[in-house]
């Protein structure tokens, strides 16, 4: 019975992998290297406002409350490096 669970867990983690675009990754990654909005915003050339919304979509599509969880899945899958 927990081999199900687990199994869905871990199905619902590879879908949440693939739902994010490679925007929010590209905003997740200056999250992790302690980047604010604006900073985000000027380096990406797009608006403090669109940043935001990124961020929000983030914590809602990893179940994390901050941008403290944001780097910590950054860190965690190994895709911190900047390009």
């Amino acid at each position: 019975m927990l081999d199900f669970f687990f199994a869905r867990g871990e199905a619902l983690e590879q879908q949440t992998k693939t739902c994010i675009s490679v925007r929010e990754r590209e905003i997740a990654q200056l999250v992790a290297h302690e980047l604010k909005d604006k900073e985000i915003a000027q380096r990406l050339q797009i608006s403090h406002r669109t940043v935001r919304f990124h961020i929000q979509s983030l914590q809602i599509k990893l179940g994390v409350a901050s941008r403290v969880g944001i780097a910590v899945w950054i860190v965690t899958e190994g895709i911190d490096k900047l390009g």
